[in-house]
């Protein structure tokens, strides 16, 4: 519906020479306004092309804008529709529904899929009509119809599949459930809200009330650290005495297969890997083994791409660096967040010049991003292959090289997004992996050490700030959270509840919101006076 009513200004707010860029959608079914999900630049290519075709249509109706599906009080209003068809109206086809055209989409993706030898992938089929639209399948023969045509009688075929444009969405909904909280879903590609992005995954998944246990679980036992006050029990990849140095140690060649190593490069070259068992001093760190020892080499300086660890081909990923890169992973979304907040309020806030340097930074953070994202597939590919038993020979398990993380629970579930639980997911994180906690995330710790002073009575420390500059905020309030916890024998879904709750209702109900108000009121009497 609302790519058939795209307009031709679709591109109002798209971003000139970017990969990834903004299309602009005029109508939605929720929204009483546009929105702006973020597309590949191809796209807007061929939305192009369709605009400069339109342009050749010599028609009166093509030339003036429309209501949104005619419809004079549409909150819409007019616009110039990108695909008229009605050369009176410039109206867009008017059809009943839209599996008609999603079918021929989805032939030609078949055949798309063909001819680039994806395999024999069967997306439709060819079926008897009986010249019934929506009664395609499971005619007896007698039932059949059959047209008298100039070489004899035959049977028109129709067009159908069991996918729907409603089941494909929810298809993308679940797997980018994976990796992003449903609010970075909701924003940047399908232009809902979370709830929304929830029903999507809830209608055609009947496993999906065993998903959201799994996540629950997982997200509970993230919750380890802080209640134990202990860091995570995950793989550690830096350490002299890890599972992964110690293999290195031993037989670099060998340790390259049985920890599960990749590198990115083009496909046929293993330089990384290459350069690994060649030089001689090797740098491990949180994310990557480093082959030049943290020292760029000229060639990757050369490229303009000196210290970017993310997208360098240098830079090889074990097994055992997955945890680190996930967290890594959930600082850079943070960050293309805030980046992104400032560039849609950038209404005479910014000087051209910081806006460019905000884009920079922006699209260095995505393409860093994007090689974590890449090393995280496929890690994460080989970690599930070596789970369901078909991991290293015997002889490679004999030589006691085995990724530490084989032997811990590790899950890819996907990162809570309501905002406590997500603030007390990364408070938990960053006892691994401090060096990823944010500025952003960091900020927001403070919303929830002043939630926790005014439940438990402290609320006039807010006023004051009395914290010493040697105290680290993130192990602060993990203390905070423990003896909340302990003190009140709160679970994990209790003390999130509890901390969820508005900031309103606790200060009404609570003595301590009250007595906070009344010592206020007093302050300001004795100013007064």
């Amino acid at each position: 519906m609302h790519l058939r009513w795209l307009g031709c200004d679709f591109d109002r707010f798209a971003e000139e020479g970017e990969d990834i860029t903004s299309l602009w959608v005029p109508t939605d079914k929720v929204k009483s306004g546009g929105w702006k999900p973020q597309v590949s630049s191809r796209t807007l290519d061929l939305l192009s092309y369709m605009r400069d075709f339109r342009g050749r249509i010599v028609a009166k109706g093509f030339e003036s804008e429309v209501f949104y599906q005619n419809n004079p009080a549409s909150k819409f209003g007019k616009l110039l529709p990108l695909f008229s068809w009605n050369l009176k109206t410039g109206e867009p086809e008017r059809v009943t529904t839209d599996d008609r055209i999603f079918r021929k989409l989805l032939l030609a993706f078949q055949v798309f899929l063909s001819e680039h030898e994806f395999g024999n992938v069967r997306l439709v089929d060819l079926l008897p009509s009986n010249g019934r639209v929506g009664e395609l399948r499971g005619r007896r023969a007698s039932e059949i119809r059959t047209v008298m045509g100039r070489d004899g009688e035959y049977t028109p075929l129709a067009m159908v599949s069991d996918i729907t444009p409603h089941s494909t969405r929810a298809s993308v909904v679940r797997n980018y459930l994976n990796y992003l909280p449903p609010e970075v879903i909701g924003k940047f590609i399908t232009g809902q809200t979370s709830q929304t992005v929830y029903y999507y995954a809830t209608l055609h998944d009947d496993d999906y009330e065993a998903f959201k246990d799994a996540h629950r679980a997982a997200h509970q036992s993230n919750m380890a650290p802080i209640v134990e006050m202990r860091p995570e029990q995950t793989a550690i990849a830096d350490t002299k005495s890890s599972a992964l140095v110690r293999a290195f140690g031993e037989d670099k060649k060998k340790a390259l297969t049985a920890m599960g190593c990749v590198a990115l490069g083009e496909e046929g070259l293993d330089k990384g890997l290459d350069a690994v068992i060649e030089q001689p001093l090797l740098a491990f760190n949180k994310t990557h083994i480093c082959a030049y020892n943290n020292i760029c080499p000229p060639s990757i300086v050369g490229e303009g791409i000196e210290m970017r660890c993310a997208i360098c081909p240098y830079a090889i990923r074990a097994l055992d660096h997955l945890p680190a890169i996930t967290a890594c992973m959930r600082g850079i979304i943070e960050r293309l967040g805030k980046l992104t907040q400032q560039l849609g309020n950038k209404e005479g806030k910014y000087a051209e010049g910081d806006l460019d340097a905000i884009n920079t930074e922006r699209d260095r953070l995505a393409e860093d991003l994007a090689g974590w994202a890449i090393s995280e597939h496929e890690l994460w590919r080989e970690y599930k292959r070596r789970k369901d038993g078909m991991g290293m020979t015997a002889s490679e398990r004999w030589i006691g090289m085995e990724p530490e993380i084989i032997k811990r629970k590790f899950s890819r579930e996907a990162f809570p997004s309501e905002q406590v639980e997500y603030l007390l997911a990364r408070l938990a994180e960053d006892v691994s992996f401090p060096l990823f906690t944010s500025q952003e995330v960091q900020t927001q710790f403070d919303y929830l050490k002043m939630r926790i002073l005014v439940l438990e009575g402290r609320a006039l420390e807010l006023l004051a700030s009395r914290m010493p500059l040697d105290v680290d905020p993130a192990a602060e309030l993990r203390s905070m959270v423990k003896s909340f916890m302990d003190a009140r024998g709160l679970s994990h879904p209790e003390v999130v509840g509890v901390l969820s709750a508005p900031i309103e209702e606790i200060l009404g109900s609570l003595e301590s919101g009250q007595n906070l108000l009344r010592m206020l009121e007093e302050d300001d009497a004795e100013c007064a006076e």
